[in-house]
């Protein structure tokens, strides 16, 4: 039922046909894209506003965040902080005002905190990045376990 689900396995089974011509694989593919942009590794984590206040917890939170954000967070430093809420000179030309905070850590890095627009829930994405070294998947996992540790750290921050 899935449309789009369909459509993506189609290219998918594709790209796999290309590399199986070529004699390698996806993860090679993987390694190549690692190579030119730097292994990358996201995270997602929720803090749950219930009640009637919710709505209010989650505003006050954004605000916090974009009024004090913090300087380090587990030991990257916060270079710039974006309100995607007001400065539409700092935002994208086709993006209008958007109920996001964003963090950008000295890596390269960024964390984004926005209410969600279904759930009760503030949510914290992550996005973490390095250069590719000699073992670029384990690079990837342990990038993996610190941008989930990053994320729970915001997440305390921002609950206190």
């Amino acid at each position: 039922r899935d449309k789009d689900g369909m459509s993506a396995a189609l290219v998918f089974c594709d790209l796999v046909e290309t590399l199986r011509r070529r004699g390698a694989t996806v993860w090679d593919r993987l390694v190549e894209l690692w190579s030119e942009t730097g292994i990358w590794a996201s995270t997602q984590t929720s803090i749950r506003q219930e009640g009637p206040d919710g709505m209010a917890a989650m505003a006050a939170a954004v605000e916090g965040v974009a009024l004090n954000p913090p300087a380090r967070v587990e030991g990257l430093e916060v270079t710039s902080v974006t309100d995607y809420r007001v400065g539409e000179e700092e935002r994208p030309f086709w993006l209008g005002a958007q109920d996001l905070i964003e963090l950008l850590f000295e890596d390269g890095g960024r964390a984004l905190v926005r209410p969600s627009g279904t759930e009760p829930k503030l949510k914290i994405y992550v996005d973490l990045t390095t250069p590719v070294g000699n073992d670029p998947l384990t690079e990837q996992a342990e990038l993996g376990e610190r941008a989930r540790s990053v994320a729970d750290a915001l997440a305390r921050e921002i609950g206190r």
